[in-house]
């Protein structure tokens, strides 16, 4: 006669996978394409979990995304606790969601948690949708900031321009002044003798080329006056005035 001990040791267990979802009050099967092909009757009564509805249907529209990803987590390997919001009668219920692979689908056993846990999953809700909406204001403020940091840069670096433009017409007006005083004597005295008409070959040539130097200073004193910006040119001796590009419309800066 076989002993109560030997009997209970000769029993097997329920699989693992079974065991995990005794206690669970709602219990339904998702195919493939997520459609519920079976509940059990608390989960058709509490969810109104009917055969060939989509479980996306069951949960509120902002956790369609969190329900699919669960089916797909399911789908592949049991699962650790999911904490989900369902939508029952116009009313919200949280519940505790396990899931495991089943004929090409997944099985879903789910518990109700506390409507206590609710509110506060709500009020978690409600936080973290605020700290992303100030994040995201934080964002656009930072990008504005950018913004404006870059047209300040750009203003400076025109203010800077203009200043220097400034500079170089007044410097450029007070050399005129002087150096068109200091040349009016040099070229009225070339003048003169130029209209000698007895002058030796040997006086007229170099002094006809003075004539033409002092002409080429007065163009060049001139060209100081009509400076419209501050193009530089690199010289032997360092960056200098390009006085050409300085003086000409319509000419992009080197």
């Amino acid at each position: 006669m076989t002993s109560m001990d030997e009997r209970r040791d000769a029993r097997t267990g329920p699989p693992l996978d079974v065991l995990a979802l005794v206690g669970h009050d709602l219990l339904l099967v998702c195919d493939a394409d997520g459609l519920i092909s079976w509940a059990n009757e608390s989960a058709e009564r509490t969810l109104a979990a009917h055969r060939f509805r989509p479980f996306s249907e069951l949960v509120p529209p902002y956790a369609v995304s969190k329900a699919m990803r669960f089916l797909t987590e399911a789908r592949q390997h049991q699962t650790d606790m999911w904490e989900m919001i369902f939508a029952s009668d116009d009313d919200l219920l949280i519940l505790a969601l396990y899931g495991a692979p089943y004929d090409g689908g997944a099985v879903v056993a789910a518990t109700r948690l506390p409507q206590g846990y609710l509110a506060m999953h709500q009020q978690l809700s409600t936080a973290l949708n605020e700290t992303a909406t100030l994040h995201r204001e934080a964002v656009r403020r930072s990008h504005e900031l950018a913004a404006t940091y870059a047209h300040l840069q750009e203003a400076n670096k025109h203010l800077a321009e203009q200043a220097r433009l400034e500079g170089v017409i007044l410097a450029a007006r007070e050399l005129a002044h002087v150096l068109n005083n200091d040349l009016t004597v040099p070229v009225g005295l070339v003048d003169v003798l130029l209209e000698e008409t007895d002058l030796p070959l040997r006086v007229a040539t170099p002094l006809q080329a003075i004539a033409e130097g002092l002409e080429s200073a007065l163009q060049h004193i001139d060209q100081f006056r009509q400076v419209l910006r501050v193009s530089i040119k690199e010289t032997p001796v360092g960056p200098a005035l390009d006085l050409e590009r300085s003086t000409q419309h319509d000419v992009r800066p080197a």
